[in-house]
């Protein structure tokens, strides 16, 4: 079974805040070079408190936009039999950890493991046998396909103004994207149907016809 790594901000929705980069560094300023990150259970997690929510609006889920065909494309990876991992340094705290389960609670979301808190995405998919990893930061692809992971940059709209795809010209490669439609038949497409993946060769000319579909 594959395993598809996604992150969240700026991945999955568009919703983002200073709140979090400020709780970011202090969670991990004494962090060292262990991987660190916790493993939430969605289905265990209480909801987000009334009173928080009005403090800021970082708390609420209803301010977290989905880039078009996110969820969807999510969805049908998985019912496919893809496992789902989203992977997230998120801060985890409790009303941000309440909040990010409600928000997917409540969306429908399929997946297999919420990780939050995680303070080094490639070492982590290397670690746990993630077979593609998704990200909206060029670094994180680039660490990641240094160890082997297979990365997609996302460069989305929330507004569909167009598809793109193209490889990095610079080594090492990764594959850009700027839709979640063009995402899903990407990683579908870099498995033949007994599971196996595409051989390095192949992915070129496999974004070359992507190319001529979303022109």
């Amino acid at each position: 079974m594959k395993r598809i790594g996604i992150d969240l901000d700026k991945t999955m929705f568009t919703f983002s805040s200073l709140l979090y980069g400020v709780l970011n560094a202090l969670q991990f300023i004494r962090s060292d070079k262990k991987v660190k990150f916790n493993e939430i259970d969605i289905d265990k997690t209480k909801s987000v408190n009334p009173i928080i929510k009005k403090l800021h609006k970082a708390f609420n889920p209803a301010y977290y936009k989905p880039f078009p065909l996110a969820i969807e494309t999510i969805n049908e990876l998985h019912d496919a039999g893809y496992e789902i991992y989203f992977i997230s340094n998120r801060p985890n705290i409790s009303p941000i950890v309440r909040a990010t389960c409600a928000w997917l609670k409540n969306n429908n979301v399929h997946c297999d493991k919420l990780i939050l808190g995680c303070n080094n995405k490639s070492e982590f998919a290397l670690q746990n046998g993630i077979d593609v990893m998704i990200d909206d930061l060029k670094v994180n692809c680039k660490k990641s396909e240094e160890k082997g992971v297979k990365s997609i940059l996302f460069r989305g709209k929330l507004k569909n103004n167009g598809e793109s795809v193209r490889l990095s010209k610079k080594r090492p490669k990764f594959t850009v994207l700027s839709s979640w439609r063009n995402i899903g038949q990407y990683i579908n497409g870099l498995f033949d149907m007994t599971g196996d993946k595409i051989v390095d060769g192949e992915i070129n000319d496999f974004a070359e016809e992507m190319e001529e579909l979303v022109s």
